[in-house]
């Protein structure tokens, strides 16, 4: 049900569409963190007669939720789902910073990021230490943001491993051993343990 049949180009142009039409295309981001890109996902959006904001209605949230919830006792029963859900809601409370290379999972399954940010905010209540749902929901766009810039470039090159984190993204040329970091701390080329490792800004 949730692996829809088109690919990830025809929903991300499908998706331009609607929110043209819409006049929201200034909202893309918001949407693609929601599952937007998922054909389910633009249909309840689309049933809810919600506007393409910022802020979901809480008729739409409460939709959005329990399609989540619906999402996860799924997708739990398959092992790499399952692990990547589970290493992402570990990564969201975690100090330490988390390079993601799920890129595959998210073309085949468009609704992962509705997913990921509902478990991640489900989870919060499971922690020693309050959590902030703003700032969660902050650091899920920031995500998402990077996600798609890394879903870009991996379309211009896609032999390379590209991976991204919060505000960052990794580019890995197997073939030439070049590492391309896309991140807001700059640093002079380098190498080490056989790789070129170069920076550049991000946008």
């Amino acid at each position: 049900m949730m692996n829809d049949t088109l690919s990830f180009e025809a929903q991300w142009d499908k998706l331009h569409a609607l929110l043209d039409f819409q006049h929201a295309h200034d909202n893309t981001l918001t949407i693609i963190a929601l599952g937007g890109l998922s054909q389910d996902v633009q249909r309840l959006w689309w049933q809810s007669e919600a506007p393409f904001d910022l802020h979901p209605s809480a008729l739409l949230q409460d939709s959005l939720s329990l399609y989540a919830q619906r999402g996860w006792q799924q997708y739990r029963n398959d092992t790499t789902l399952f692990h990547a859900l589970n290493d992402h809601v570990t990564a969201c409370f975690d100090s330490q910073s988390h390079c993601y290379f799920d890129l595959e999972l998210h073309q085949r399954y468009p609704d992962l990021p509705l997913i990921k940010f509902w478990l991640a905010s489900a989870s919060c209540c499971c922690r020693a230490y309050p959590v902030n749902q703003g700032d969660l929901w902050l650091q899920h766009l920031s995500l998402t943001q990077a996600m798609c810039l890394a879903m870009e470039q991996q379309s211009y090159s896609p032999d390379n491993l590209v991976g991204y984190s919060e505000r960052m993204v990794i580019v890995v040329d197997v073939e030439t051993r070049w590492v391309v970091f896309c991140s807001e701390k700059p640093f002079l080329p380098f190498k080490a343990l056989g790789l070129q490792f170069w920076h550049c800004c991000y946008p």
